[in-house]
């Protein structure tokens, strides 16, 4: 049921994979994956976020800096 939940949709794998690999600021993972829109990209992070599988990094700055990275599960 939760494989399913997670993979639910065509996008949320493909980050995963990216993510895998090593961490990425949102620019870089819509560089790398060209055909999804800003919107469903955003939309996706947050929804694996929210599950537990992404961790969501801000840096200070001007303007701040927001990186990805897959979570540990337990």
């Amino acid at each position: 049921e939760l494989f399913s939940d997670v993979f639910h949709g065509k996008w949320k794998l493909v980050i995963l994979w990216y993510l895998y690999k090593k961490g990425a600021r949102f620019s870089e993972l819509r560089k790398n994956i060209p055909s999804i829109t800003d919107r469903m990209l955003s939309l996706q992070l947050k929804e694996l976020e929210e599950m537990g599988f992404v961790k969501r990094m801000v840096t200070e700055g001007n303007p701040p800096k927001v990186s990805y990275e897959l979570q540990a599960i337990a």
